[in-house]
């Protein structure tokens, strides 16, 4: 079974990669995310992360550790973005 978990209702992690690698090979430059004074376009949003996805996989973490959101999955999703433009 190919069944992809909810980030929040109606967005699942595959949607969310789609669109990050969709939008950085269309308009690199372009803002993707703002977080307080900072901002990363597109195609560095993308390589962001690519670099924490390595950084997990380094931890462990893989495709079966589902529970990396738990349920506390809203602060996770903040502490990631956070991360990104770190």
């Amino acid at each position: 079974e190919n069944r992809q978990e909810e980030i929040v209702p109606g967005l699942k992690v595959g949607d969310v990669a789609s669109i990050v690698r969709d939008n950085a090979r269309k308009q690199p430059n372009a803002v993707s995310l703002v977080l307080g004074e900072r901002t990363l376009t597109w195609a560095q949003l993308l390589s962001r992360s690519a670099q924490v996805a390595q950084g997990l996989r380094r931890a462990g973490v893989n495709a079966r550790s589902r529970r990396i959101f738990g349920q506390e999955r809203h602060r996770t999703l903040r502490g990631l973005l956070r991360l990104l433009v770190a």
